[in-house]
């Protein structure tokens, strides 16, 4: 079974392991607990971490619009494995990370209500601004945040309630509308166009898909001021018919097992690549935390001068680890450093449900090389062969179409073949 796949200008790089067969001998491997255990002491943890318990699947994203059939996707085969595994699926989101609404997390803060109509954006430019050093959990939506949303949910759902009427749904789109809600829905069109539009939405199930715009609705109704991480909770929980949990605690409980930081610093700066931008050579990333005010910080080792250092923006701090610690237990931990929580989930026998192209980035890479070195298999990255992308067809209703039913079982089929 392949696990590699080639990349230009980049060597061989590893790719997700896409059928169940591929999986079987990391699974059926009793001896990588002792490996395992040895990797952990290699990085400062304590190796008691690693639990002998039933391998789970596990989905996680940043909370924000997860209207993409492709991240429905990833929940179904995150389901359909922990069926297998006989656990039940975690289907998680990150609540103390960084806003942002650049890059690819551009996707968590806009969305597309079918395809041929604009992306809309769910925050204005002043609010994706304001919020770029705030977590997803500290901040508070009111005024003009909340108008925005509920404007775009009601504006979508009324679209989708007169869709079976052509004379109903052309006054809409010919009804003027603030621009965000004029880019979802589509521009005014010809009555013809308007009841060709109609006749390929009606194949939607579009009862099916008012329900996740409603809960937000009563969501913002129901709570005077909620946070960007409570709402979404609730609109995905609905989306995906299926609970979702905070992933903080798991990455907090990480952090707590780790006995020497320093030796986790030293670890975690071999092979790190020099800063190409001119950054400090001797910062090695180690944690991040919350602070009361609900602002990120990044937590680095200084190698030469031997300290923590907490940063933000172009200030920095020096710290006492103990500092990181009771970020823990006050609910505040954003959890160690990428390495470590990807080292640490694998030493549960966590399957991490992404997407096909995750383990493609240096980072993902030199976790994989590293997991290859010590534990004798590639890291633990499951995906389907093939899936839904942003901006191919990513469209809300996408995911309500009969099309999407048949290619996830098709997908699922595959996978389990």
């Amino acid at each position: 079974m392949q696990t590699t796949v080639d990349g230009p200008g980049l060597g061989r790089i590893p790719a997700p392991l896409s059928r169940w067969s591929a999986i079987q001998p990391f699974l059926q491997d009793e001896g990588r607990w002792p490996r395992y255990r040895a990797l952990l002491q290699r990085f400062g943890i304590r190796p008691s971490l690693v639990e002998e318990a039933r391998p789970r699947a596990f989905f996680a994203e940043h909370p924000g619009s997860w209207f993409y059939p492709n991240d429905a996707q990833r929940v179904a085969l995150t389901a359909a494995l922990s069926e297998r595994l006989g656990t039940d699926p975690w289907v998680m989101q990150f609540h103390n990370d960084t806003f942002r609404a650049n890059g690819i997390k551009r996707f968590f803060a806009r969305w597309q209500l079918y395809e041929g109509s604009g992306w809309s954006w769910l925050v204005r430019p002043v609010h994706r601004r304001a919020w770029q050093r705030r977590t997803y959990g500290s901040i508070t939506l009111d005024g003009t945040a909340v108008d925005r949303l509920r404007r775009q949910f009601e504006g979508a759902l009324e679209m989708l309630r007169q869709t079976p009427s052509p004379r109903q749904l052309w006054a809409l789109l010919d009804r003027p509308q603030p621009d965000d809600v004029r880019q979802l829905l589509g521009p005014p069109r010809s009555r013809a166009a308007v009841r060709m539009l109609g006749q390929e939405l009606e194949r939607h199930d579009l009862d099916a898909a008012r329900r996740p715009l409603q809960a937000g609705l009563d969501a913002l109704r129901e709570d005077p001021a909620p946070t960007w991480a409570t709402l979404w909770q609730r609109i995905n929980e609905c989306f995906l018919n299926r609970p979702i949990a905070s992933v903080d605690p798991l990455f907090g409980r990480f952090l707590l097992a780790i006995e020497d930081p320093e030796k986790m610093a030293r670890e975690l700066a071999r092979g790190m690549p020099r800063p190409s931008n001119g950054g400090d050579a001797e910062a090695v990333p180690v944690a991040g935390f919350v602070t009361p005010e609900g602002e990120f910080r990044l937590v680095t080792y200084d190698l030469g001068r031997r300290r923590f250092l907490a940063l933000r923006g172009g200030e920095t701090r020096a710290i006492d680890w103990s500092e990181v610690r009771s970020a823990v237990e006050e609910g505040r931990s954003a959890g160690p450093s990428g390495m470590v929580e990807y080292l640490s989930m694998a030493a549960l026998g966590i399957l991490i449900v992404g997407d096909p192209g995750d383990g493609h980035t240096p980072f993902e890479r030199r976790v994989d090389r590293l997991h290859r070195e010590a534990i004798g298999h590639p890291f633990p990255w499951v995906s389907l062969r093939h899936s839904y992308t942003p901006g191919e067809t990513g469209a809300y209703l996408d995911a309500f179409h009969p099309d999407y039913s048949t290619r996830t079982a098709s997908a699922l089929e595959a996978f389990f073949s």
